[in-house]
């Protein structure tokens, strides 16, 4: 099923790298190896038949540089997102609309530009975060590498934005995630419930939004909590400003 998406995201238009064509003989099979290979981590030597073409060494290399590329792969993945969403069991799990962004920490034993220290996670040694978004639906609706153990926030809505299928998420729910006021802010103008789990909860800060001379009503179970007020004024003032930083993030014009 993956090697056919990934073939069929070619023969929609998307050709290899050089123009190379998707008509190639037992390409699937070919693919389908490589995809198998990176998969169980297990390299190209278990998956290479000298004895079979589309498995000789030099075919799954050449496959590998000009097919399995992250756009290709990214366009599959869609593919299978979108065959599973029809699947009936599948709407009993949810619309795609809870979605959830987390990070796995990897050690990198290697020199590279894409690692980064952090001693609490990789002691002396350099690694990685790898973060998936995941909805109600499916596994696997994007993800992004980040270098050592940042501050992942505005990294999660880079990977929301730049998802590779499926129906864009109402809630975000992630871990502590190192949200602030100016994230809260940012996700709700893009559009986006962000829904951090809150450690320390007693440190929170509780705001309300108060003009004057205009009745914005009560507060409920948290009205003696919202001590702090939003200054409206400044929200007005520079609200077209705003938008263009979420507009350029929409169209890729500025990375989270």
């Amino acid at each position: 099923m993956p090697g056919g998406c990934v073939v069929g995201a070619h023969r929609a238009g998307v050709l290899g790298a050089g123009g190379a064509s998707p008509w190639m003989k037992d390409l699937s099979t070919s693919v389908v190896a490589l995809l198998v290979s990176e998969a169980c981590n297990i390299g190209l030597a278990p998956v290479v038949n000298p004895a079979h073409e589309a498995l000789t060494r030099a075919r799954l290399v050449h496959v590998d540089q000009s097919y399995l590329r992250a756009d290709t792969v990214a366009a599959a993945n869609a593919r299978l997102m979108a065959a599973q969403a029809e699947v009936p069991i599948v709407k009993f799990w949810g619309e795609g609309l809870l979605a959830s962004v987390d990070g796995l920490r990897f050690v990198v034993p290697v020199r590279t530009v894409s690692a980064a220290p952090s001693p609490k996670y990789f002691g002396l040694k350099r690694g990685i975060t790898w973060l998936n978004a995941v909805n109600d639906q499916v596994a696997g609706i994007g993800q992004m590498v980040v270098p050592g153990t940042p501050r992942d926030s505005l990294h999660i809505l880079e990977a929301l934005l730049n998802l590779d299928g499926g129906v864009k998420p109402e809630m975000v729910a992630t871990d502590n995630a190192s949200y602030s006021d100016m994230v809260f802010g940012l996700f709700k103008i893009l559009g986006y419930n962000f829904s951090p789990r809150f450690r320390d909860l007693d440190d929170q800060r509780f705001w309300r939004a108060t003009m004057p001379g205009v009745e914005t009503g009560t507060y409920g179970a948290v009205e003696d909590l919202a001590r702090n007020r939003v200054n409206l004024s400044k929200v007005i003032t520079h609200w077209p400003d705003m938008l263009k930083v979420a507009g350029s993030l929409v169209t890729n014009q500025v990375r989270a």
